[in-house]
Order: structure tokens, then sequence, then C-alpha cells
């Protein structure tokens, strides 16, 4: 059972406030508390990284703003990691696109070729 007094921050407190306890609510305070543990430097291993990850964005807003009132500019340093980090996975697609289009087009060009002979 998860221990509810061990909630960080003013905000999941809030929004604990205005449930009832029941499963669902529950459930969803216990992912609220798992993105204030991580957020405030709590280790994971992989699993628990990529459920992070999934949390992340299922509760953006929640995020959003357990990061900031934990750690304001920590969040500002997110963000801006994360704009770097689309910004080379973007350019990363269009090298990607790049080389697979130069490889279809000598593909043809070499089918062409042996075709002829």
């Amino acid at each position: 059972m998860t221990d509810f007094r061990k909630i960080k921050t003013r905000y999941v407190r809030s929004k604990l406030k205005g449930l009832d306890y029941n499963e669902e609510n529950a459930e969803y305070i216990q992912d609220l508390m798992f993105l204030e543990r991580v957020v405030s430097g709590e280790r994971i291993n992989y699993i628990s990284g990529m459920s992070y990850e999934q949390k992340k964005r299922k509760y953006a807003d929640e995020f959003r703003d357990i990061y900031t009132e934990l750690d304001s500019e920590g969040y500002k340093q997110y963000l801006e990691n994360e704009e770097q980090r689309e910004r080379k996975l973007e350019e990363s697609r269009k090298q990607h696109e790049q080389r697979m289009e130069e490889e279809a087009a000598i593909s043809r060009e070499s089918w062409a070729e042996v075709s002829r002979e």
C-alpha cells in the first residue's frame, strides 16, 4: 500500500484533495508520486525509465507542474534539452530518408544496368 503522506509537492496534494479514495484515483496519485520521486533525483532502472517516459507523456500537464514546483530552473533546462533532442532526432530522420532515397536510386540504376546486359 502507498503512504500518501510521502507526497512531495503541494500540487499533488491538491490533486488528491479533490478525489475520492478508489483504485483509479489511488493509481493516478501513485503515478504522480512516481513522477515526483524521479524528478527529485531518485535513481531508477531501465524498466522504470520506460514507465517514467510513458507517464511523462500521459500526464504532461501534471509533469510540468510537478517539475516546476520541485525545480523550476531544472524544468527550463529539461525543456531546452528536449528541444535539442528533438532537433537532433529530426536531423537524423532527414539523413536517414536521404540515405534511403540514394540507396533506392542505386538499386533502380543497377537493376536497369543488369537488365540491359
